[in-house]
């Protein structure tokens, strides 16, 4: 598994940066190079000079540290004590290894200016929301915090730039190491159900859990998820290479409704559309220009409210940032809609 490069390498015209809020070991790096060599990883990589470099002392202190290695259950990466290291000022910085020069490059700066150019720019966070420092099972977590508003910060991307925060969950939970599980199922269980994981570090097997509803809200609610992105699904009900959603069985329906109710609506969006409600008469096209005025204002939440709101109206979609032209006609059924540029 990777650990260190991110997972849009399989896009072979991304760029790909690793912030400065990241610990980076050189030599898990290169290995990760010369094993992605045909996605020509290395020659589209940049490291921020401010990340921390994780030694062989971090890692021989991981490992052989009664508490991290036992109690906690940690992996023996280093990261621990190099984010330790980190907080006393003493860690060495990328821009202080040679091996490491050419790739050196100020992330925030590049990711900033690829925004503000209306560039797509996709943020991944490693580690389970479960896990981190400051909301998870301490002291089972890991050594800071894995949230999306840190996400953010570790590559230099201020709140009022984010668009999205996808929440990622899989439709069964896994964990390596110790620390609570209320979902946790036993091992045979786990087996007759043909899940089985073993940790990309460490290689320990994981346990495994059933879905937990609560750990989800709370999950979306500190990051702030405006979506969810369910995997493994096929892992607990028969619909491997279904594509379509009305081919899913009612039960796998259910499960996943279920889990879309996590996520609960933006309560901004909610009163604007309690508002529009009391219109009825209102079109749809009207209703995108309103969608459109609070995009161009910055309230993305409220717009996309109340576009999906003309969606049920219209059953035709606009998706959210799309120019669709200085005008453009929409068909719902029962006759044309012409209007003038929607970006919502």
């Amino acid at each position: 598994g990777l650990r260190l490069t991110p997972s849009g390498f399989v896009h072979t015209g991304a760029k790909l940066m690793i912030g400065a809020g990241v610990l980076v070991n050189p030599d898990v790096l290169f290995k990760e190079f010369e094993d992605l060599k045909k996605y020509n990883v290395k020659e589209r990589m940049c490291v921020d000079p401010r990340c921390a470099i994780i030694n062989e002392e971090h890692m021989s202190r991981d490992k052989n540290s009664e508490y991290l290695a036992k109690k906690i259950g940690s992996t023996g990466s280093g990261c621990g004590p190099a984010n330790s290291d980190r907080v006393l000022r003493t860690i060495d910085l990328a821009r202080d290894v040679p091996e490491l020069e050419e790739y050196i490059t100020d992330v925030s700066l590049e990711v900033n200016e690829a925004i503000d150019n209306g560039e797509n720019v996709f943020i991944e966070g490693s580690q389970g929301f479960a896990l981190s420092l400051y909301y998870g099972s301490y002291p089972f977590v890991t050594s800071k915090d894995t949230t999306a508003s840190t996400f953010a910060a570790d590559v230099g991307v201020g709140p009022t730039k984010v668009d999205e925060v996808i929440n990622v969950f899989k439709s069964y939970i896994s964990r390596v190491g110790e620390g609570p599980f209320p979902t946790e199922m036993t091992q045979e269980e786990a087996e007759s159900k043909g899940l089985e994981e073993y940790g990309v570090v460490t290689g320990r097997r994981r346990r495994i859990g059933y879905f937990d509803m609560e750990l989800a809200k709370e999950s979306c609610r500190i990051n702030g998820a405006t979506q969810i992105a369910l995997t493994c699904v096929d892992k607990l009900f028969d619909c491997a290479r279904v594509q379509d959603y009305g081919e899913l069985s009612a039960e796998t329906k259910a499960f996943i409704e279920d889990i879309q109710t996590v996520k609960e609506r933006d309560p901004a969006a909610t009163s604007v559309l309690e508002i529009l409600l009391l219109y009825p008469g209102l079109k749809a096209i009207r209703m995108y220009r309103i969608a459109n005025w609070f995009y161009r204002h910055k309230m993305r939440f409220i717009a996309r409210a109340i576009s999906q709101h003309a969606v049920k109206k219209t059953n035709i979609e606009i998706h959210p940032g799309a120019t669709i032209g200085k005008r453009f006609v929409i068909d719902h059924g029962m006759g044309v809609v012409i209007g003038e540029t929607a970006i919502i």
